[in-house]
């Protein structure tokens, strides 16, 4: 219950055969919170601890035969540290992984060695990232989510081999998805756009259409009259307005 201790929370390994658990060890003191466990592919075990504040939080390797751990980094927050689920993303390989942060007042992607240490950010501070759709480490490509206008989400394209600015992939005003297949080379492209219309289309990779997924919802009989606005001064705040659909 909020005041009261906290619940201890160990994590152990065992083989599928049965042995003795090897306990994971860390500052537990320090960091009592557990919140994220990754252990995929051929990289390696890591997992992300919070101190109770939730004010930092440490991302830390394992060694999965001796269960003792070292620091790949450390966030630091003055308020509250929010947590990205998705994060770390490893490379297939172990070589590198993906790593998210708010370390300059908004969400920026960047791209960090084996051990930690920062490559370059893949996304600067003037992007405005929203998620990571898919990542095919093999051949160094992500699609990501984002825009410049907080009331549209557009996929992007991005390399973690060449320094660039993220690549559209949609354009049309609304709100947009993706889902990739295992192999990364075909996606269903969901949109919703402010017209009502809802569609699922079936692409490859260079986003050409192979393929429109039905839908045999009934056609509302009429759409919502919703105006976007925005107000006040700098910086402004995003509003809808949404009338009766004969308003004059």
């Amino acid at each position: 219950r909020a005041g009261q201790k906290n619940a201890d929370v160990r994590l152990g390994l065992i083989s599928v055969e049965g042995d003795k658990t090897r306990w994971v060890t860390w500052d537990a003191e320090r960091y009592p919170y557990l919140a994220t466990v990754r252990w995929k592919d051929q990289a390696p075990i890591t997992i992300l601890v919070q101190n109770r504040q939730q004010t930092e939080e440490a991302l830390l390797r394992v060694d999965a035969e001796t269960g003792s751990t070292t620091f790949l980094l450390v966030e630091k927050d003055d308020a509250w540290l929010n947590l990205d689920p998705s994060m770390p993303k490893w490379f297939a390989d172990g070589s590198a992984f993906l790593w998210t942060t708010e370390r300059d007042d908004a969400w920026r992607l960047e791209l960090r060695s084996a051990d930690g240490r920062q490559v370059r950010s893949l996304t600067g501070t003037a992007f405005v990232y929203k998620g990571l759709v898919d990542f095919d480490s093999d051949q160094g490509i992500l699609h990501l989510s984002g825009s410049d206008d907080p009331t549209q989400t557009q996929l992007f394209r991005l390399s973690t081999e060449i320094a660039a600015a993220p690549v559209p992939v949609t354009t049309e005003p609304g709100l947009h998805s993706a889902t990739f297949s295992e192999n990364h080379r075909v996606y269903v492209h969901t949109s919703s756009t402010m017209d009502g219309l809802r569609k699922q289309v079936v692409r490859n990779t260079d986003g050409r259409e192979l393929g429109v997924l039905q839908s045999v919802a009934e056609e509302p009989p009429f759409v919502s009259n919703i105006e976007l606005t925005a107000v006040g001064v700098a910086p402004l705040f995003h509003a809808v307005l949404v009338r009766p659909r004969n308003f004059d």
